[in-house]
């Protein structure tokens, strides 16, 4: 029997009776004092200060639509089209699950694989709801899930799309066009255990074709790259959540999206009044972005101001019923600088209970006090750019001239390494001071509660605060919206112009929230695969014919027979072999694909230059703190390690390392005008998870409780206080088969460096199948040492071990690295969800001594 829910399929609200604003809710007790604007003061943050009036929450008609798959659900059913490959995608029912599989046999001619099926839902209206959320576990090779609206266009009476579709589509006749009305898609983490993805079905009319009602079928699709096969989607549940459903309480604050931004929301409902006692500031204003949920439930957004005299002044009157996009609103409230007032944000309605979303509501005003001592902070994360290949750092092109510029007025820490070599672990650990496996292997889909990131660290000091990247592990998939005012995490066409876009809504942003201090992590996709150089940046390296060669040899790669990349260890030799397929000599390939790695890095130079010399001329980057940093370096997850490959000899695949200088050495370079001596080249050791450390410091902010990095602000300010650590790497994955972490964690020690396998079986028995997480890393190896030891001062690349001449330094390194397992182990116990757990002395000694609390 299908477990389908949904109270109404017909449009209909009932609202709570009453008179106009009945109720007045104080959130919080007593009475508190007036709200201060020493630095920006995010409304929404101070719901314990405010006076709730009215604002009802009325019993909104339409209940989630849900599957669970504890029972069979016999109406879900594979799409069959006379396109799709000569097999239909199993889909079968588990009794717990429904399992749909991939195999060579569901690939597409232009290489795709992929599987679709559907489930009839009960004529919806697709404006009430806001989001499909799907329970499921992927295995092998999955990349991404998406879904579709409807496997048929509908159109009205005399519409001629419908014909021309048929048309475009391999002649007349019915068939499935599923693929007109697209929604929201995302990356599948295919570990082998549960995550929730969150699709939004709110988003902008889809596909770019006019959208008409009713929503008859939910479409999905799910899939692997073109070199890709065999693998499987065990969905455990599927839920539609109605839009309004979201806002239950009288206010609230949650992430909200329009078009590409998300946004740290306050929403109330009208008829509603939220109250403020506010000291304004001199210059103050309040900046919000507004919107609502529902186009046919417009509200009026007002801002009011009432003096101590009881004057209240009229700041804001807007109206809208737009629900796809935000629309910029400013109050000047300037003419109360000094003045206690009731600040109030009001929302009015012909629909009763109609929501009024109000988008990081911030008050600043002019820069006064201690906050002028506290810089504006930007995280520059070049995504990809690997120290190795900068001129910046000695590389034998001159790629990043505008970098050495900013080198010039800062300081440069020679050894930079990131902890991992790809950009989910990477990422989340240098946000928050703590390793991965502190984190919570295989944790994708939220940070543990009591992790605070870089971002809510600045934001409860009273900064605004940014994330905009181009890659979606840096933001949604990171937990970014935590006490993010704005977040952008959307891939531009061409993911070599990021840096242009992302650029361009940084200062969009600036022009609509101006307060000052502010905290931004960029994170551009400008040298990731596929490199696309662009004018005047193409052809630096790389003439027109070499370019036609490899927009011929790369598609072809993905197309060809051939080893797959997620059947053997041998990543590397995979690839040579499609290169022998289609007949292009490796070396002549990868010296072309490092040529174009290096013209979008000078791209990616130039937009960096571009923006501090903005910075200069709006006046802010005087009081500016900038770091340019990297994730990893070069390859960036790819198969094609251009750097490793051009070495000769290559080294075997199964040597090697995370400390490899082409993986994770990265850029690290600070520049705070008149405050960080100008000019300094550090030669010491430095990991990634000491920025936060050190970018609290510097802007004096408490450090963290609890950290794995430490502060590098003695380094750059030549003072007492930085101890030299050896750096630890981490990159683990859950091995789908049993449940058991795999992977390696690394140590480099001065001249050593040191890789130890962890693996549930090391013997030659083991059938390791890498899922594509860890493709960046070294993989295990039946039969090869464990632990592989190299001399970095003499082998940086990492590419033949010297096991054999000190097997002490293996057993030394061995019993370090096994006991730092541990020790993570212990820290990671101080954020199990549930309360307090309580560590042995011997844990908390490892934990001290390693410098983790104190």
């Amino acid at each position: 029997m299908q477990r389908l829910t949904s109270r109404s399929q017909v449009r209909g609200i009932s609202v709570l009776s009453g008179p106009l604003f009945p109720v007045v809710f104080v959130l919080g007790c007593g009475g508190p004092a007036p709200l201060t604007v020493d630095t920006p003061l995010h409304l929404e943050e101070h719901l314990d200060h405010t006076r709730v009036i009215g604002s009802d929450v009325p019993e909104y008609g339409l209940q989630p639509v849900e599957w669970h798959f504890d029972v069979e659900q016999p109406e879900w059913q594979a799409v069959n089209d006379p396109q799709w490959p000569e097999e239909s995608p199993g889909l079968e029912w588990t009794g717990t699950s429904l399992l749909a599989t991939l195999s060579e046999k569901n690939r597409f001619p232009f290489g795709m694989t992929a599987a679709v099926f559907f489930v009839p839902v009960p004529n919806l209206r697709r404006a009430d709801w806001a989001d499909i959320v799907v329970r499921a576990r992927a295995r092998g090779a999955v990349d991404f899930i998406s879904f579709f609206y409807n496997l048929r266009y509908l159109a009205p009476e005399g519409d001629s799309l419908l014909a021309n579709v048929r048309q475009i589509n391999f002649g007349a006749g019915p068939r499935d066009i599923w693929f007109l009305h697209p929604g929201e898609g995302a990356l599948v983490v295919a570990d082998g255990n549960v995550h929730t993805y969150r699709l939004r079905v709110d988003n902008p009319s889809p596909g770019g074709y006019e959208w008409f009602d009713p929503w008859r079928e939910l479409v999905f699709l799910f899939g692997a790259e073109a070199e890709k096969s065999d693998g499987e989607l065990e969905i455990l549940s599927v839920s539609i959540e109605p839009k309004l459903a979201r806002y239950a309480e009288p206010a609230g604050v949650r992430l909200e999206g329009r078009e590409k931004y998300y946004r740290r929301t306050l929403y109330m409902h009208a008829p509603g009044r939220l109250e403020y006692d506010v000291k304004i500031p001199p210059d103050g204003r309040l900046d919000a972005a507004l919107a609502v949920p529902l186009s046919d439930m417009p509200v009026t957004f007002r801002v009011t101001a009432k003096s101590e005299d009881g004057t209240e002044t009229s700041l804001l009157e807007r109206g809208l019923s737009d629900a796809e996009t935000w629309t910029p609103g400013t109050a000047d409230i300037s003419e109360f600088a000094g003045q206690t007032v009731t600040l109030a944000l009001e929302a009015e309605s012909e629909s009763k209970g109609a929501v009024a979303l109000w988008g990081a509501p911030t008050l600043s005003g002019a820069r006064s006090g201690r906050s002028d001592d506290r810089p504006n902070v930007i995280f520059y994360v070049i995504d990809a750019a690997g120290a190795d290949l900068m001129s910046v750092y000695g590389y034998d092109r001159k790629n990043t001239p505008n970098m050495e510029r900013l080198a010039a007025e800062g300081s440069v820490f020679e050894h930079a390494y990131s902890n991992s070599a790809w950009t989910r672990p990477s990422t989340a650990s240098f946000l928050t001071s703590l390793q991965q496996s502190v984190l919570g292997v295989g944790n994708w889909d939220s940070l543990p509660p009591g992790v605070v990131t870089m971002h809510e660290h600045f934001h409860r000091a009273g900064y605004q605060t940014a994330t905009i990247t181009s890659n979606a592990w840096a933001g949604r998939f990171s937990t970014q919206g935590r006490e993010t005012d704005f977040l952008r995490d959307v891939e531009p066409e061409l993911a070599t112009q990021s840096s242009v876009a992302l650029h361009d809504d940084f200062w969009g942003w600036r022009e609509t929230f101006p307060g000052q201090p502010y905290f931004v992590h960029f994170q551009t996709t400008d040298v990731h695969e596929p490199h696309r150089p662009v004018e005047p940046f193409a052809g630096l390296y790389v003439s027109p014919e070499r370019r036609d060669s490899f927009d011929v040899w790369w598609p072809r790669l993905s197309q060809v027979d051939g080893p797959d990349y997620f059947e053997t260890g041998d990543v590397s030799g995979a690839f040579r072999a499609r290169l022998a397929t289609i007949g292009v000599e490796p070396t002549v390939f990868f010296t072309l694909q490092r040529d174009l790695y290096d013209e979008t890095m000078a791209h990616q130079d130039h937009q960096l230059g571009e923006l501090v010399e903005r910075l200069k001329a709006t006046g802010e980057w005087e009081n500016t703190l900038l770091i340019v940093s990297s994730d990893h370096g070069h390859p960036a997850g790819s198969f094609s390690r251009f750097g490793r490959e051009l070495l000769d000899p290559r080294p075997e695949e199964w040597e090697g390392a995370l400390l490899d200088s082409y993986r994770t050495r990265v850029p690290f370079i600070v520049i705070w005008p008149g405050r960080i001596p100008a000019g300094q080249r550090i030669s010491e050791p430095v990991s990634l998870l000491d920025v936060l450390p050190t970018v609290l410091e510097l802007a004096d902010l408490p450090p963290p409780a609890v950290m794995q990095g430490q502060s590098l602000a003695p380094l750059l300010m030549g003072t007492e206080g930085w101890k030299a650590r050896p750096i630890i790497f981490e990159q683990y994955q859950i091995d789908p088969r049993n449940g058991l972490i795999t992977g390696h964690i690394e140590i480099l020690d001065g001249r050593w460096g040191a890789s130890l396998a962890v693996y549930p079986e090391l013997d030659d028995t083991v059938d390791f199948r890498p899922d594509g997480i860890q493709r960046a890393a070294r993989l295990h190896f039946p039969g090869k040492p464990q632990l592989l030891l190299y001399d970095v001062w003499e082998d940086p690349l990492a590419t033949c071990n010297v096991n054999d001449q000190y097997p002490e330094l293996v057993e030394k390194y061995t019993d370090f690295l096994l006991a730092q397992i541990e020790a993570h182990k212990a820290l990671a116990l101080h954020f199990t969800p549930g309360g307090e757990v309580e560590l042995t002395p011997e844990q908390l000694e490892t934990l001290r001594s390693l410098g983790y609390i104190q």
